[in-house]
């Protein structure tokens, strides 16, 4: 890799990382927000969303896709979740091993260390990605206590 590749790598990094901090400590304060606005249940208080999904490009051959719960109320959004079926590290790997630069177990090994980083969460049809991503939000709603 280049030295300006490396350099440009790790502060996109770092401003990835901070964009992510920053937006959950804003969702954090819309769900405090949100909480005022209602009374809860034992504990639990129950909601109406909109949910909306977007995809990276047109059609069915997206490689990326998003969805938002958004509370109807209010409009704060409060949750996403972002669904790939592509990851970089995994494609230059892939492509390593095609051209035998490295083995096959080589390869297994690397992935197992790289799952937890992996951009890859998703298999499956384009038009699938947002029921995915709905999925996943809906199923951890209680994780802030709210329903919805």
């Amino acid at each position: 890799m280049r030295p300006f590749a490396k350099k440009y790598n790790y502060y996109k990094s770092r401003v990835v990382d901070a964009a992510r901090e920053k937006v959950k400590d804003v969702m954090n304060s819309a769900i405090t927000a949100i909480k005022q606005l209602h009374s809860a249940k034992n504990g639990v208080y129950d909601i109406k969303v909109i949910y909306d999904g977007s995809w990276q490009k047109r059609g069915h051959t997206s490689n990326l896709a998003v969805g938002e719960v958004i509370e109807a109320e209010t409009g704060l959004v409060i949750d996403y979740e972002t669904v790939s079926k592509y990851c970089e590290k995994c494609t230059k790997k892939e492509n390593a091993m095609k051209r035998k630069e490295i083995s096959k177990d080589d390869f297994e090994v690397w992935l197992v260390g790289h799952k937890e980083e992996c951009k890859k969460n998703y298999e499956g049809s384009s038009g699938g990605m947002e029921a995915a991503a709905a999925v996943k939000l809906f199923g951890r709603s209680l994780d802030n206590n709210l329903r919805y």
